[in-house]
């Protein structure tokens, strides 16, 4: 790998430094260019700042940049439960309250020691909870009375859409039926 001349070096200052700017003005290339080089006319500074905010070079140089400081800046999971293990050691010198608060914290990094619901329901219970989920969607209410089921369809504004109406009339056919047969 070659190194780079000054001049070279210079320029990547340059455009790392519009970058920058760049990105805390929001993304406005001409204001940009003008708060870096004051001595710059408009027309000249939008021009500038149009090269420099489309030089996809400088672009991924810049989030290269940005992501190394971020990783840099962030502590990995890791990174802290070994500072918590440390101090819930003692390694690190620290109160015992201390240590027990790095416990408690390194548990509930680890989801240990978290309340926990159980529900026990029957299959019975979880298939009768379905059929009323489903009866609720449907929009169809259903009643006992007198070891009978009844039915009650509610009919939308366009009944000719939905399929009820052939439902409902099914289900007064039936009861029809049924009454002629227990007459």
């Amino acid at each position: 790998m070659r190194k780079k001349s000054a001049k070279e070096i210079a320029k990547e200052r340059d455009e790392d430094m519009f970058m920058a700017e760049y990105a805390l003005n929001g993304g406005n290339a001409t204001k940009a260019a003008m708060a870096l080089w004051p001595d710059l006319e408009y027309s000249s500074a939008r021009k500038k700042g149009h090269l420099l905010a489309n030089n996809e070079e400088a672009r991924q140089r810049f989030r290269k940049r940005i992501n190394k400081q971020s990783e840099r800046e962030i502590m990995t999971v890791k990174e802290r439960q070994e500072v918590l293990s440390d101090i819930a050691r003692g390694d690190i010198k620290a109160s015992i309250k201390e240590r027990i608060s790095a416990i408690k914290v390194l548990n509930n990094m680890d989801a240990i020691g978290a309340p926990t619901m159980n529900v026990n329901i029957t299959v019975e219970q979880k298939r009768q909870m379905a059929q009323a989920r489903i009866d609720e969607l449907l929009g169809i209410e259903m009643g006992e009375k007198d070891g009978v089921i009844t039915i009650e369809c509610s009919e939308p504004d366009s009944a000719a859409d939905s399929g009820l109406d052939e439902v409902c009339d099914s289900a007064q056919e039936i009861e029809e039926v049924d009454q002629g047969v227990h007459s």
